[in-house]
C-alpha cells in the first residue's frame, strides 16, 4: 500500500499546476459530495454534486497556499470568476442545505402520518366542468397513511400529467393543508403532490396510489 502511494504521489508531481489544482479540487468536491450524501441521503442528487463541486473547489482555493505547491496556489489565485465563486459559494450553500433539510423534513412527515392525526382526506377533480369534492373513508384514510409509508421525494423529468386533482388534507389539531397533485405519464401507477420546500416546489410520489385515488373518486 505504501509502494503503490509513493508511485501516485510520483505521477501527481509530475503533472502541470493546472492538472495537479484539477486533481486537488476533484478529490476536495467528492469528499464533499460523500458527506452531503450522508447527510441528506434523500434530496436530488445533482444538486448534491454542483454543491458538492463548488464548496470543493472553493476549499482548495483558500487552503492552496497551505498546501506547499506554490504553483498550484498561483494557478488558483488567478483563476478567472475566482472571487465570484469565494462570494456566491456561502450563498448557494446556505440556501441549497436549508432546502435539503427542508425536503428531509417534509418526507419524514408524509411517511410518519397516521390516521390518529388526521380528521379528513378528500380529493378535489374537475368533473363535467366543475370541482367535484370526494370525502375518503375511515379505511381509506388509514390505507392512505400506509402507502406513504413508502412516499419518497419525486423530481420530474418534463412529464406531462395524465389526471390532475387537489389533495386536502385536515388534521385532528384543525391545521387544514392542500395540495396540487397528479398521475403523471410516466408513473401511472402512483401519485404525485406538489409542496413548497424552502425556495422551490418539490414534489412527493406516493407508490401505488394510483389504485387508491380511484378508489376514492367512487366514494
Amino acid at each position: 500500500m505504501r509502494y503503490f502511494i509513493k508511485i501516485v504521489l510520483r505521477l501527481y508531481r509530475k503533472l502541470i499546476p493546472q492538472s495537479r489544482a484539477i486533481v486537488l479540487m476533484g478529490m476536495a468536491a467528492a469528499i464533499c459530495f460523500l458527506i452531503l450524501t450522508v447527510c441528506f441521503p434523500h434530496p436530488f442528487f445533482f444538486f448534491k454534486l454542483l454543491l458538492g463541486l463548488m464548496i470543493g473547489v472553493c476549499l482548495i482555493d483558500l487552503l492552496s497556499p497551505k498546501l506547499g505547491d506554490a504553483a498550484v496556489a498561483d494557478y488558483m489565485k488567478n483563476r478567472r470568476g475566482r472571487l465570484g465563486m469565494l462570494l456566491a459559494a456561502p450563498i448557494v450553500t446556505v440556501l441549497v442545505v436549508t432546502l435539503f433539510v427542508t425536503e428531509e423534513q417534509f418526507r419524514e412527515k408524509i411517511r410518519q402520518l397516521t390516521p390518529a392525526d388526521i380528521a379528513s382526506i378528500s380529493i378535489v377533480e374537475l368533473e363535467g366542468g366543475k370541482n367535484v369534492e370526494h370525502l375518503a373513508s375511515p379505511a381509506s384514510v388509514a390505507e392512505f397513511c400506509r402507502l406513504c409509508r413508502r412516499a419518497e421525494l419525486f423530481y420530474t423529468s418534463h412529464e406531462a400529467t395524465v389526471r390532475d386533482f387537489q389533495l386536502r388534507i385536515q388534521y385532528i389539531d384543525g391545521r387544514k393543508e392542500t395540495y396540487e397533485a397528479g398521475v403523471f405519464e410516466a408513473h401511472q401507477g402512483d401519485m404525485a403532490f406538489s409542496f413548497r420546500s424552502f425556495v422551490i416546489i418539490d414534489k412527493m410520489i406516493i407508490p401505488g396510489g394510483r389504485p387508491w385515488l380511484d378508489k376514492i373518486a367512487t366514494e
